[in-house]
């Protein structure tokens, strides 16, 4: 008798094993487990099974395994207390993080005092009395960027960015020492050609070696061409 009636009760979700109620719980959204919490006393001990929540973490707020290491935390109260903080930022905080950290990743190897001079991100407060100050909202995306990293502290440029203001002067100091070369010849050239023939027509030939000049890469080939025509 008592084998029939352990057939013939009916099968619940409190009646299940652990091991797939777990399963069942592992498909859940972050908003689900919190609201399985509030079902039943089991219900609430499955849903705060700490690998439950590793997934979440990571999703949402790419924590990662060093990081909990670090703060020695349950993945449970990690995601609460970044949740508290900035839970409102959560539909872009991990995209905007790893554009973050792919940027720093970047920066780490060709100039580290760039990477260590960003600020910590703004307070809530900070970004509010902006949105007073200018009188309009903040887009929810942007406000997550400077929650992230408020800005940079002022530094001098490391040993890469020195080298490639370096390069940058000494093309723009050629350029410059070719133009007036350039300029140079045109002016030469037409002081002659006045003297010469008194401001005539003889003038005229020298248009197209002049266009050839200035049109030119390579500053021989544009005098070339101004002495075939000379």
């Amino acid at each position: 008798m008592a084998a029939m009636e352990t057939q013939s009760a009916p099968l619940t979700l409190e009646s299940l094993p652990t091991d797939p109620l777990l399963l069942i719980l592992s498909f859940l959204d972050y908003r689900d487990l919190i609201n399985c919490c509030y079902v039943s006393r089991r219900l609430s001990q499955l849903s705060s099974h700490d690998p439950l929540w590793r997934r979440h973490c990571k999703k949402y707020w790419l924590i990662s395994e060093e990081e909990k290491t670090q703060k020695n935390q349950c993945w449970k109260s990690l995601f609460i207390d970044t949740y508290s903080d900035v839970g409102r930022y959560i539909d872009h905080y991990a995209a905007i993080k790893k554009a973050w950290d792919d940027l720093k990743k970047y920066l780490e190897p060709r100039c580290p005092r760039m990477v260590l001079s960003l600020k910590e991100g703004a307070r809530e407060e900070d970004l509010d009395a902006v949105e007073a100050q200018i009188g309009c909202k903040l887009p929810d995306d942007y406000r997550c960027s400077y929650r992230i990293h408020n800005g940079q502290k002022l530094v001098v440029p490391g040993k890469w960015v020195l080298t490639n203001m370096k390069r940058w002067k000494r093309k723009k100091k050629r350029r410059r020492r070719k133009t007036m070369t350039i300029r140079q010849i045109w002016t030469n050239l037409m002081k002659m050609t006045r003297k010469r023939d008194e401001g005539e027509s003889l003038m005229f030939p020298f248009a197209g070696a002049a266009a050839l000049a200035f049109s030119s890469k390579d500053l021989q080939a544009g005098s070339a061409g101004m002495n075939a025509v000379c």
